[in-house]
């Protein structure tokens, strides 16, 4: 099953593997995850098995990502249960993330005795099934919040919405002449107007390919297809052109070379 979550820019992506010998179980994780992370900035390509062996069927452990994610039921009725695989993925990646899925807290001191460093645990409470729902939940925020760190996206807010945006695909940021407090944001795929000052916006675009010091303007220094130091056009690669002042290219010779 694949989510498309993100309606406008599909640039947080993660996968997330449900790994439980239980149908029903399986099912209820798969359904709250899905339920939850529908309305998320995110895409998630959600796949669950029954157990280890239906998993390495499909996918190599040698090809896991550092933003995979696992669910990992402990107790699979198979030659490998979850402790295994998840002690096989560890060593092949330190990063990813596992989850064990587990009604016996007691396990947890073999998990760490093994050195396997899980990420978190959901502990199965059949006379409290919404503490589960509650613990997915967070999960669920948490992978959001590490795949957002580990990808080059911002926020901007129009309204109650929120845009996520690849920093990639900025072209410029530029403020709208007599109209004081909105930018207009020049993407790869479209332009947005928003409410925000480039003082404001400036932080949020602090990475070496941005350049942020001008009054009016944010640039992405690889869009920049020539610059024309006389009369001071900038020609991006999409076509378009701005004016800066050569007092500005002069100022900042290494981003106008």
């Amino acid at each position: 099953m694949i989510l498309h979550l993100l309606s406008f820019f599909e640039v947080i992506k993660l996968r997330l593997f449900i790994i439980e010998d239980n149908f029903l179980q399986k099912d209820y994780l798969e359904k709250t995850l899905t339920t939850f992370l529908e309305k998320r900035p995110i895409t998630v390509e959600i796949e669950s098995f029954l157990n280890a062996d239906e998993f390495l069927k499909v996918h190599k452990i040698d090809s896991i990502k550092r933003t995979d994610a696992f669910l990992l039921d402990i107790d699979f009725k198979t030659r490998m249960d979850g402790i295994d695989l998840a002690e096989a993925i560890r060593d092949k990646n330190a990063y990813c993330s596992i989850y064990f899925v587990t009604g016996d807290e007691r396990k947890a001191e073999e998990i760490i005795n093994r050195g396997i460093l899980p990420s978190g645990y959901v502990i199965k409470n059949p006379e409290r099934i919404e503490t589960v729902e509650e613990q997915l939940i967070e999960i669920a925020q948490k992978l959001i919040s590490d795949a957002q760190s580990h990808s080059s996206v911002f926020e901007i807010k129009q309204g109650n919405l929120s845009r996520f945006i690849d920093m990639n695909e900025i072209i410029l940021v530029e403020s709208i002449p007599h109209q004081r407090g909105y930018l207009r944001l020049h993407t790869l795929k479209e332009n947005i107007i928003f409410r925000s000052s480039i003082s404001q916006l400036a932080p949020q675009l602090n990475t070496p390919f941005m350049m942020t010091n001008l009054k009016s303007y944010i640039l992405n220094l690889n869009q920049i297809q020539s610059i024309d130091k006389k009369s001071g056009y900038v020609q991006f690669r999409s076509g378009y052109e701005i004016v800066v002042s050569k007092r500005i290219i002069k100022k900042n010779p290494r981003c106008f070379r």
